[in-house]
């Protein structure tokens, strides 16, 4: 956790564990105990952490959440309504292929701002199924609790999308995690509401 390696991270990604340990009474200095800055500095949207910090503060974390409860992390922090900037790359991603394609590096860029040693690679394997698969650089710490909270996230997202029987499968190989997305076929009156 050198102050010279590349800040990775936006503090905007903690919001998830600082919602979820809030919301079940973890002392949030509980969770940066042995990380460098006090928890002011975290609190801070503007600020940007390094990797290492951000899987210290997971591995603190554990203690107190299970896997399931991460993923949780990304569900409830997305019901709060605190950050729904995802919402609309969401919407484009699991509603209309065609147009994602123009537009999937404006999505891309969403995620990898608030991570910049991820990339993501997005594929439409029918017209009804989406994989996204998001890959750590190498030389990173292994961190599976990302992609517990993106599955939580990302499904959330999905699910107030108000696709029928949407599911959001998670099969994490090597350092990357991929995401399967799928749902009904899109009925008429849902196409008539994603063009107003």
């Amino acid at each position: 956790m050198q102050s010279d390696s590349p800040k990775e991270v936006s503090c905007k990604a903690l919001d998830p564990i600082f919602h979820y340990a809030k919301q079940n009474h973890v002392d949030l200095n509980n969770l940066i105990l042995g990380t460098p800055h006090e928890l002011l500095f975290y609190l801070n949207k503007r600020e940007r952490i390094e990797w290492a910090v951000w899987c210290k503060i997971i591995s603190n974390a554990r203690k107190y959440f299970s896997a399931l409860e991460f993923e949780e992390m990304g569900v409830q922090f997305l019901n709060s309504g605190s950050y729904l900037v995802g919402l609309l790359p969401a919407f484009f991603l699991f509603s209309s292929t065609k147009l994602v394609r123009i537009l999937s590096r404006s999505i891309n860029k969403t995620s990898t701002s608030m991570f910049s040693c991820i990339s993501q690679k997005i594929e439409f394997v029918t017209a009804n199924n989406v994989r996204i698969t998001v890959i750590l650089d190498e030389g990173h710490e292994f961190c599976p609790e990302f992609f517990f909270i993106s599955k939580g996230y990302w499904g959330g997202l999905g699910s107030k999308l108000g696709h029928k029987n949407f599911k959001l499968n998670l099969q994490i190989k090597d350092m990357k995690g991929i995401f399967d997305a799928s749902w009904n076929e899109e009925s008429f009156i849902f196409k008539i509401k994603r063009g107003l």
